[in-house]
């Protein structure tokens, strides 16, 4: 059973989707954005006795930030916490130390697995996480009044307005927890001495001191709940300059560096696909049904684009050969046979098909052997007899092989290049944890690579000319198929036995040279609707032209898939290899 064919822009569209949504699902659900948000959790806590925090701003833009809280516990617990920073706006953390406080001493935790007191740190996106297991001297200790230090710095979350020459910052100096807290303490030291009447300090502070040049700032909270906490945002006359910080800048701008990356990609896919003048087919088949398109034939079409494998191609050149009543098919039990007929002077053959003519025997053959015998004799006048008419006819330029090598070898350069850029886009992102620059990656590395592929997918070696003619082919073979498929459904069973055979007098020739044997399953399948449809009551077999006898599809089907074995000649000369891939 063959597998529908997507079209490369449907395939892009469902890959994009396989990407964004698992992170759309796991951002909504398990990872919701916290951007500027920040939260403390203690596993069984009762209450936070106090939560006291320090923030001191560096004269380099970056703030250290001490948390000191103590709590309360049941008289058993789970000993676990953790700590949830705002990561996306800011370019990192650096985690400096945590401790607890043990019979009237600081002891430091660790990062060692199998000790006590130890913690761990986790980045994403957006978030900074610390989790710890708290420490214990024995094994079975709770101690109900525990107290923690954290200590960390925070490269930067300070701001510039240039309208208004002034340095800012705002931070969660009390996060939301899943305890209330009894009282709370929170310290703001500026490095410098700055007028109270030049800071713009919301919500306004409890006291401002000036102490060793520098401005404190002090604000005292009692009985704050779980959900309740403090945001405070400081502003002062442009003390600092702030260097460019590579990942504050990619998350703070997603949308331009996104489109930027959208933008790069869809320039470059469109400068190659200018740069070689590609023109897909446009036009709509105007002539009535079953004209050949063009100057084309249905043993030309393949070989003008995309061929396929030899015994298809000589396979479309017999059965065209016996449309025209040159030879007949017969399928008689296990084999198949081609029978010469008598031409007359009348009968119209194109160059390349005299020269099969002159090498099919002129007595009754199996098929096996006309293909040993092509095999035996060579292709090769076949060939060139196609190649001088196209040539003549102005269908494909003379040098489409150099042509061709040249165009493969420079998009298969430009796909190596997105492939590595897309890599290095995102190696990049991964290492800084920033989202932009990995979406910008995939956009690269997949939009590159599909874009362009598909161009070369749909390389021609004729130009204008041979990609209209090749359209018209493709849609004349496409109302072939609909026809089939409306006198199926819509007519009676014996007047769709003569409208599909009329269909197939002429239009057989066009399936077999798009769809190679995969045509004979499709006419199997129209079979088998007839039969339901004529309740026995007809004979499947009148649907096929004249000049074919088929008595058994699935053996017809099985012998035309065996006939490789017969066929030893050397290679097809055709594409090179490395220019043109195979469509089956």
């Amino acid at each position: 059973m063959s597998m529908p064919k997507f079209r490369d822009t449907t395939f892009l569209v469902l890959l994009v989707l396989a990407i964004i949504l698992p992170l759309g699902i796991y951002f909504a659900i398990e990872h919701v954005p916290i951007m500027g948000r920040n939260y403390l959790r203690v596993e069984n806590v009762l209450v936070f006795k106090s939560y006291n925090i320090t923030l001191v701003l560096d004269e380099n833009g970056s703030i250290t930030i001490t948390e000191v809280f103590s709590m309360r516990f049941p008289s058993m617990y789970f000993k676990e916490g953790l700590r949830v920073l705002p990561y996306w706006s800011i370019d990192y953390i650096e985690m400096i130390g945590m401790y607890e406080l043990w019979n009237g001493s600081w002891i430091e935790y660790n990062k060692r697995l199998f000790e006590g007191g130890r913690y761990r740190v986790d980045m994403s996106v957006d978030r900074y996480i610390i989790r710890w297991t708290f420490y214990t001297s024995k094994i079975f200790e709770f101690p109900q009044n525990r107290t923690l230090m954290i200590k960390y710095k925070v490269v930067t979350p300070l701001e510039t307005n240039e309208a208004k020459n002034t340095n800012y910052f705002l931070w969660r100096c009390i996060p939301q927890r899943n305890a209330r807290i009894e009282k709370a303490n929170v310290k703001i030291v500026l490095p410098f001495m700055i007028n109270e009447s030049e800071l713009n300090i919301d919500p306004k502070p409890d006291k401002i001191e000036y102490v060793n040049k520098s401005t404190i700032i002090y604000y005292k909270r009692q009985d704050i709940g779980s959900n309740e906490y403090l945001d405070v945002r400081v502003e002062f006359p442009k003390r600092i300059e702030l260097p460019l910080y590579v990942r504050k800048y990619l998350n703070t701008h997603m949308g331009a560096v996104v489109a930027f990356f959208l933008a790069f990609t869809s320039l470059m896919i469109l400068m190659t696909y200018l740069a070689y003048g590609f023109r897909l087919p446009r036009r709509i088949p105007t002539k009535p049904i079953f004209m050949q398109a063009g100057k084309l034939d249905p043993t030309s079409l393949r070989y003008i684009r995309k061929p396929f494998d030899i015994i298809s191609w000589l396979l479309t050149l017999i059965i065209s050969l016996a449309s025209k009543r040159i030879v007949k098919l017969i399928q008689s039990d296990e084999e198949v046979y081609v029978v010469p007929e008598k031409v007359s002077g009348l009968v119209e053959m194109f160059p390349w098909e005299k020269e099969a003519y002159q090498l099919i025997p002129k007595e009754e053959t199996k098929l096996s052997e006309i293909f040993t015998i092509f095999g035996e004799k060579g292709t090769q006048s076949i060939e060139e007899s196609l190649l001088d008419y196209l040539y003549t006819e102005n269908i494909v330029d003379k040098n489409f092989k150099k042509k061709v090598s040249s165009m493969m070898a420079t998009l298969r350069g430009i796909v190596i290049l997105f492939l590595i850029m897309g890599l290095i886009f995102l190696a990049i992102g991964g290492l800084l944890i920033s989202l932009p620059l990995i979406l910008g990656g995939l956009i690269t590395l997949f939009g590159g690579i599909i874009g362009i592929s598909s161009i070369k997918g749909k390389l021609s070696p004729g130009g204008i000319k041979s990609e209209e003619d090749y359209g018209l082919a493709i849609g004349h073979t496409l109302k072939i198929k609909e026809s089939l498929r409306m006198a199926t459904k819509r007519l009676p069973p014996g007047a769709a036995i003569i409208r599909i055979r009329e269909i197939l007098n002429n239009g057989l020739p066009w399936l077999v040279a798009l769809d190679g044997i995969k045509t004979f399953r499709y006419l199997g399948k129209i079979e088998e609707k007839m039969l339901e449809k004529g309740r026995g009551e007809i004979n499947v077999k009148d649907m096929y032209p004249d000049w074919i006898t088929i008595e058994n599809t699935k053996k017809f089907v099985s012998y035309l898939n065996n006939l490789g074995v017969y066929y030893s000649a050397p290679k097809f000369q055709r594409f090179p290899e490395e220019a043109i891939e195979e469509s089956h």
